[in-house]
């Protein structure tokens, strides 16, 4: 009866540790890298821009053979998307929403029906090339917010990697 009790107060402090340090942390949630490309920011805004060219560079497009894509008769610019599913049982979408002729593009992700997260892609001139700058902003509901500060070590190689196609694909 006591180690039950005790094992009872164990699992109600860790609980309401959970629970308090959910509460201080924030929801929202932002992830960013940023590669300097040796090329003009026109050409990067154009492969980025255009769905139907991510399919070279970005990570997860180019990283899985099995994944289906389906585009929207407006492949670039605002309301330009396409759809994805992989073996019929994961699916989403991405989506255009705006886009500045050679400063940026702004996307919503979509899992499923549901806004997953938006991001939104900066092309900075420099006397080098061009600075580019991917960075996604998402909510994480309480309590999972707890788990916040570690989604920049999960989402932040993806987004390294996706750079780095984008820059050898329109620099070779």
């Amino acid at each position: 009866m006591l180690r039950a009790y005790k094992i009872g107060i164990v699992f109600i402090s860790f609980c309401s540790l959970f629970l308090i340090a959910a509460a201080i942390m924030p929801t929202k949630i932002t992830v960013q890298r940023s590669l300097l490309i040796n090329t003009n920011s026109s050409i990067l805004f154009e492969q980025v821009n255009n769905v139907k060219n991510w399919q070279q560079w970005m990570y997860w497009l180019s990283a899985d053979a099995n994944i289906n894509l389906q585009y929207s008769n407006i492949t670039s610019g605002p309301n330009a998307e396409f759809e994805w599913s992989k073996n019929n049982d994961i699916s989403g979408k991405v989506k255009i929403r705006e886009s500045v002729p050679n400063k940026s593009v702004t996307t919503e992700i979509y899992n499923g029906n549901s806004a997953f997260s938006s991001e939104k892609w900066f092309f900075e001139e420099s006397q080098e090339g061009t600075i580019v700058t991917l960075k996604r902003t998402f909510e994480i509901a309480f309590p999972f917010n707890v788990f916040g500060p570690w989604q920049d070590e999960v989402i932040g190689p993806s987004f390294e990697s996706t750079l780095q196609g984008l820059k050898t694909f329109t620099t070779r």
